[in-house]
């Protein structure tokens, strides 16, 4: 799990010698191929060779021998790898990720954290709270990853067959401390999240969960994705945790669709949307894009210059741009590379229906800047 401070730690190493920034996606459903890793660098490291500027090139061959070294032999895991290298400044920083990463290779003075910041602002922690009258337990979910775990203990009294006159006082005893413990959960809750943004999900019975609702503060409350049953005496933590995935899952679904939906109906209006494969290539060659909608598993052939690294789903020899020479082949990658390059968010859409109606636009699409 990468936080701000190691992010900024990381951006603030610097070298004359020319640091390998190298960005590599990972298949989960191909955990088990082990030359994964090394085949997707290759194929980004080819991409690069064409585009780092002449001054990195011999640091782009030194730094990728050492890669290849190391992943050849590297046990694949997560979504993504990232590796920071620079053999002369003895620099190796490697880090497993969780979320899907876009291939990308780049040579420069500094190290490019940019799609990690991407990732932690895109990534906000999960925390699923499974609450009950007089005890409730926290879990924080860090870009994926099961993080910390907080319990919280009250002293509420428990319900009892006293009749008469008493009854409605022991009654009002025991919604006071029933009270007092949520307005503690509540604090126990606000301090986990801190100044971050955060996604929250609520598990017990829809009587307690219905009465944290009522104590939460207006901007925590806002935070809420989703809530889910569950039956204390019965359901193992991993139970629990799997319940809380499935309404994290459902949400990013609901979100990815509303994000299609919404960057379709932009480009039909001829507002800040574009939509198919030759629209969002032109928009890109004009530095337009916000943020790239492409869905997992896209493959584009077309053309690439050589020399100013415009990319098109035609196939020409010369580059209409520059007049540079130009290569024809899959162009996915450096679609997604010059995206982030130009300082756009990436979005890889995986839900079934996201995903359906993205692919009859062509699977490419954009929310473009204002």
């Amino acid at each position: 799990m990468i936080g701000r401070e190691e992010i900024e730690t990381l951006a603030a190493l610097k070298s004359d010698h020319g640091i390998l920034s190298g960005y590599i996606r990972l298949d989960p459903r191909l955990r088990f191929v082990r030359r994964q890793a090394v085949t997707q660098f290759k194929s980004a490291l080819q991409h690069a060779r064409s585009r780092v500027p002449e001054r990195w090139q011999a640091a782009l061959e030194r730094e990728s021998a050492r890669v290849v070294g190391f992943l050849t032999d590297w046990e694949p895991a997560g979504r993504g790898i990232v590796i920071f290298s620079c053999t002369p400044e003895n620099l190796w920083e490697v880090r497993t990720l969780d979320v899907l990463v876009p291939n990308l290779i780049d040579v420069d003075t500094t190290t490019k954290t940019g799609l990690l910041e991407q990732l932690l602002e895109g990534t906000p922690d999960t925390l699923v709270l499974v609450l009950q009258r007089d005890r409730a337990r926290l879990y924080s979910i860090q870009q994926g990853r099961a993080g910390g775990r907080l319990d919280v203990v009250s002293d509420v009294p428990g319900q009892h067959d006293q009749g008469g006159w008493a009854q409605p006082r022991f009654q009002r005893h025991i919604e006071f401390h029933f009270e007092q413990h949520l307005e503690k959960v509540a604090d126990a809750i606000k301090k986990l999240a801190g100044n971050e943004p955060v996604k929250l999900i609520l598990g017990g019975t829809e009587e307690t969960v219905s009465a944290l609702f009522n104590v939460l503060p207006e901007a925590l409350a806002k935070t809420v994705i989703g809530t889910f049953a569950v039956d204390v005496k019965h359901d193992t933590e991993a139970a629990t945790l799997e319940r809380a995935a499935r309404v994290w899952r459902d949400h990013e679904r609901l979100e990815e669709e509303r994000l299609v939906n919404m960057v379709s109906d932009l480009a039909k209006s001829g507002q800040r949307g574009v939509i198919g494969i030759e629209p969002t290539l032109n928009a890109l060659a004009q530095k337009k894009i916000q943020k790239l909608l492409l869905i997992d598993g896209l493959t584009i052939n077309g053309s690439v210059c050589t020399a100013c690294g415009h990319v098109s789903s035609e196939q020409w020899d010369k580059c209409p741009i520059c007049g540079g020479e130009a290569e024809q082949r899959e162009i996915t990658d450096r679609v997604v590379e010059n995206a982030i390059l130009n300082g756009a968010e990436t979005e890889m859409v995986e839900s079934n229906s996201a995903r359906e109606r993205l692919l009859r636009e062509g699977g490419l699409g954009a929310l473009l800047r204002y």
